[in-house]
């Protein structure tokens, strides 16, 4: 009788491990299909816990630019070790208030907001909450927008400087909202 118990504990045992094994392989199978999911995206992402340390990012990611910033580092860490790319549009601005105002949008996680790199590439950093407490970033590349608009308003300058010059100027009637434009 107890040849029979321990044949029924070995067997049990060997399906768990069975069991626990399969488990595995699907998570990992998981796990692997979302990763390549994530790398499909157009923009960079990250997604961070609600202990704000970073679970997983995608190719396109700032975190995949710096292979010093590996997946469980803090947000206070990641933004320190991004810094450096960063271009301060102002000379007041240190580091620390870059940091400061970075981590606002951070903890906050219902906005955007735009930064530039020293390399002149431009970001639409979004965050969001997740339901789990944690915060999801999502970086859109907007270089092309930002230097069509700096273009336009080239443009628009050259405009303006060149009808001063020559004393000419642009009048424009809307009828059906009767509005009237002048240029100077």
């Amino acid at each position: 009788r107890r040849a029979v118990r321990a044949d029924n504990r070995v067997q049990f045992a060997e399906t768990l491990a069975r069991d626990a094994e399969k488990r595995f392989e699907n998570e990992k199978r998981a796990n692997t299909r979302l990763r390549h999911a994530t790398d499909a995206i157009s923009d960079g992402f990250s997604l961070w816990d609600s202990n704000d340390r970073l679970v997983m990012h995608n190719r396109r990611s700032p975190s995949s630019f710096r292979a010093e910033i590996p997946v469980g580092t803090h947000f206070n860490d990641y933004i320190g070790a991004l810094y450096p790319l960063i271009e301060n549009t102002t000379e007041k601005r240190t580091r620390e208030a870059w940091m400061a105002e970075r981590k606002v949008f951070f903890a906050a996680a219902d906005g955007s907001h735009e930064v530039k790199t020293k390399s002149g590439k431009w970001s639409l950093i979004t965050e969001r909450r997740t339901e789990e407490g944690g915060t999801v970033t999502i970086y859109t590349d907007i270089t092309r927008q930002k230097l069509a608009e700096q273009q336009r308003e080239l443009s628009e300058n050259r405009l303006a400087q060149a009808q001063k010059l020559a004393r000419l100027g642009i009048f424009d009637w809307d009828v059906d909202r009767r509005e009237m434009f002048w240029s100077e």
